[in-house]
C-alpha cells in the first residue's frame, strides 16, 4: 500500500485507520524536528500528514515532486 509519513505526533486512535488499511506509516513523533529527514522520507512517500509545527511550504513542498497533490490547508 502507500507509504504515509506523519511529521508529528497524533493520537493512536487517528494512525488506526491508516495501519488497518495496509498502508506504510511511518510514525515519528521527532520527525519534525528533523528536516533534512522528514524531507528525505516525505520524498518517497504517497501522503505526508503535516499538523502544526513543520514548515512545509514554499521550496521544501516544491520539492516533493512524488506527491500527487501538494497543498497546504489552515484548517
Amino acid at each position: 500500500m502507500a507509504k504515509i509519513v506523519v511529521t508529528e505526533f497524533m493520537d493512536e486512535r487517528a494512525l488506526a485507520p491508516g495501519r488497518a488499511a495496509g498502508h506504510d506509516l511511518l510514525y515519528d513523533p521527532k520527525l519534525v524536528d528533523d528536516a533534512p529527514r522528514l524531507l528525505a522520507e516525505a520524498a518517497t512517500a504517497a501522503a505526508i500528514v503535516v499538523r502544526q509545527r513543520p514548515q512545509v511550504s514554499g521550496h521544501p513542498l516544491a520539492s516533493l515532486t512524488t506527491l500527487p497533490l501538494r497543498k497546504r490547508s489552515f484548517l
